[in-house]
């Protein structure tokens, strides 16, 4: 119920809101449909979400998510940057998106799109742009191939078995066969899939039980150092144990900073040795997908995932 006490009330639209708990897709799909709600979130598994997007039946928009895997720099061969550049290059992150994640972006880089960079009309992915390609071309795999034959291991000759840890849920899995597939196609690696409950996981993964581990990063706020900051040497959250004396120099340098401009710019520095150093496998940017009916004026999501309720209205005379 609308709020009389609240500061801004005159300019509040709304005087109530009622919330459905729907949690099967199809049923809010269909209650969408049916007009017995207006606005929904979950997109039934058989509908091609890529194909509602282009026709604005669905909205889609950034969301501070990474999907990623992280190298174990401790272990051999992972320690060999030329291992771990060839492993990325041959991962078909568009496939991957397509087949499990429709609607969402390829990681081409580290921090997602929907953060700003040095003002808030410019978003800091765009002006870092692309460092990893999207999928998987002929010439990526011929780079790999060498690579990995200059790291010794020609045409994946002697390479040992990776283990891949990962969380047992089905799209965390789908992610995984494919990332093994694209391994044994392109550089005939053999991989295997270790997929454990949560708990366990979390376990394994804090050991550094792994080769290559399954990792996620939602933003606490929206700046890129919250992304990046996870990978300084002394970071609990740096589980491959990667270190970068001249990753961590930039961070602190844009800490210390009060100009926003020399801010981002060591940010964008440091998002750079990050992906040229391939500590980390990128995967997907994660996006919302939403749909809310013609008559619901300004309904949006922030890329925090934040939904201004004091601006929306309902206009069914339009």
């Amino acid at each position: 119920m609308k709020n009389n006490n609240y500061w801004d009330n005159t300019n509040v639209k709304l005087t109530k809101i009622t919330t459905k708990v729907i949690s099967n897709a199809e049923a809010q799909w269909e209650s969408f449909h049916q007009g017995k709600i207006d606005i929904g979130s979950s997109i039934p598994q058989d509908k091609d979400i890529n194909q509602l997007i282009k026709d604005k039946e669905v909205v889609s928009a950034p969301t501070l998510t990474t999907e990623y895997y992280i190298f174990n720099i401790s272990r051999k061969p992972f320690n060999d940057i030329k291992v771990r550049k060839a492993i990325s290059m041959v991962v078909d992150r568009e496939g991957i998106i397509n087949q499990v994640n429709k609607g969402s972006n390829p990681a081409t880089a580290f921090v997602p799109f929907g953060m700003p960079d040095k003002n808030v009309t410019l978003d800091f992915r765009k002006v870092g742009g692309d460092y990893l390609n999207p999928k998987v071309t002929e010439s990526n795999i011929n780079e790999a191939r060498k690579l990995l034959a200059e790291a010794g291991y020609p045409e994946g000759k002697g390479f040992p078995t990776i283990k891949l840890l990962v969380n047992n849920t089905a799209k965390i899995n789908s992610i995984a066969t494919i990332f093994k597939e694209n391994l044994k196609k392109n550089l005939d690696i053999n991989v295997e899939v270790s997929s454990l409950e949560t708990s366990l996981f979390k376990e394994e993964r804090t050991k550094g039980n792994f080769d290559i581990c399954r990792m996620r990063w939602v933003a606490d706020f929206s700046d890129a150092s919250n992304f990046l900051e996870i990978f300084l040497s002394d970071s609990s959250n740096s589980m491959g144990r990667w270190i970068n004396k001249k990753y961590d120099t930039l961070l602190k340098e844009a800490s210390n900073s009060l100009d926003e401009a020399v801010r981002m710019e060591k940010l964008h520095q440091a998002e750079k040795i990050l992906i040229e150093e391939a500590s980390i496998v990128p995967i997907y940017f994660d996006t919302n997908i939403f749909f809310f009916k013609s008559y619901v004026k300004n309904y949006t999501k922030s890329a925090l995932e934040e939904k201004n309720f004091r601006i929306i209205s309902i206009d069914k005379n339009r």
